[in-house]
């Protein structure tokens, strides 16, 4: 069966256009299953269209998926293969301990391993030339090509050891039908690569890739469907935003000339100030335009930074807020309390690891008990698990005899 592309501008209508016939070809084979893959954030937003597109407001057929619950559904279909499906953290494990394992041979990893986030750096290189579809074959092109170089050569050749083959070939041998959304302008043309400069150079490389995939496993390559030609339905209210699609960064010296007040551009003296100007924004909308929280979103390029700011200053104006950031499992307290104990054990029960573990929050001790703790443990040197064993009577210059009865 074919393999489909479905190409076109941002807001041509991509996703509806595989939604609707997806909901078409389930009610025609109710018995057949469809399968929807889309990004891990996206899955649950995924659902709620479709149900909403639905006529029946259901969809008993179809499932959607990320690549990651795609593997663990397999795995319990088949019932042949019990292998745990890494998350992030399971995958950051498996290399250090490849790494460890095979580290007389790395001549770059190696002198890393101990440095904060190097193993999290590689996993995301070999996550990315794994999406490219780098081949073994063109990684030793590569290293042929930096032989001069033996900095980049060495980490080439690191990394050469991770890499592993696509899943799409096996989802295009099994599948009976395959559709791909892709954006890309409708003026492309999609079989064109191009140089790397190009604004949609990614988008054509990854067709170019798809291409050679379906090839290989003798899938048939059908007539893409192009959307978009006539403008992206999204922008059909907002002409400034529409002509901003199709020339941002074209450099084709397209100019607006219409009136609008959709896009406007404001400049603020630090971080703080552009916050707080967002948050009196948000609240007009609300307030004077009838808008929804829900309906509103602020982009950053900077999250690391705006999104303390936003969490701060939306909560002094009463403004709901969720910061769509992934959060390290290291930042869980429950787990900061765990490594703080075996921390405790590790360094008998040294000053720093006693009130690591005191400071989770987790221990049953207020903040001022544990601050008189510290200040009684700071004057009078006690060091070890020995001296927590103790009996703690003699009073210091700033603790008198019952503020230490009440340490002890």
């Amino acid at each position: 069966m074919p393999f489909t592309f479905i190409l076109g501008n941002s807001g041509s209508g991509k996703s509806r256009y595989a939604y609707e016939r997806i909901i078409k070809k389930s009610m025609e084979y109710p018995q057949q299953d469809f399968l929807v893959i889309v990004p891990e954030q996206f899955s649950m937003q995924t659902q709620k269209e479709l149900v909403s597109l639905h006529p029946q407001k259901g969809i008993l057929n179809i499932d959607v998926l990320s690549f990651q619950r795609l593997a663990y559904r397999v795995f319990a279909e088949v019932g042949a293969d019990r292998r745990t499906v890494l998350e992030e953290t399971g995958k950051n494990l498996l290399l250090r301990k490849t790494a460890i394992e095979q580290q007389e041979n790395l001549r770059v990893l190696k002198a890393n391993l101990s440095k904060l986030g190097y193993i999290t750096e590689m996993k995301s290189v070999i996550s990315e030339l794994t999406q490219y579809d780098v081949t073994m074959e063109q990684l030793d092109g590569m290293l042929r090509f930096v032989e001069k170089k033996p900095g980049l050569y060495y980490k080439l050749k690191d990394i050469q050891r991770y890499c592993k083959q696509k899943f799409l070939r096996e989802l295009f041998r099994l599948a009976d039908e395959v559709f791909m959304t892709v954006t890309l302008d409708a003026r492309e043309n999609p079989w064109r690569v191009g140089g790397m400069h190009e604004l949609f150079y990614l988008s054509k490389k990854t067709i170019h890739t798809l291409v050679d995939i379906a090839k290989e496993t003798g899938t048939e390559i059908g007539e893409p469907v192009i959307l978009g030609k006539d403008g992206s339905p999204r922008f059909r209210n907002a002409p400034a935003l529409g002509f901003l699609e199709q020339h941002f960064l074209r450099h084709d010296g397209a100019c607006f000339r219409g009136e609008q007040d959709a896009v406007t551009l404001h400049v603020s003296k630090n971080a703080v100030e552009e916050v707080h100007f967002a948050a009196r924004e948000i609240l007009s909308l609300v307030r004077r335009e009838g808008c929804r929280y829900q309906d509103i979103a602020v982009i950053t390029g900077d999250l690391a930074s705006y999104g303390e700011y936003a969490r701060r200053i939306f909560g002094e104006y009463g403004i709901p807020c969720f910061i769509d950031e992934t959060k390290t499992i290291l930042l869980n307290p429950f787990i900061e309390y765990i490594r703080a104990a075996l921390e405790m054990a590790a360094r008998n029960f040294s000053y720093e690891s006693v009130f690591r573990y005191l400071r989770t929050g987790l221990c049953g001790f207020s903040g001022e008990e544990i601050d008189l703790l510290e200040n009684y443990v700071i004057a009078s040197g006690k060091r070890s698990i020995r001296a927590w064993k103790e009996v703690w009577e003699r009073p210091t210059r700033r603790l008198d005899g019952e503020q230490t009865a009440r340490c002890n």
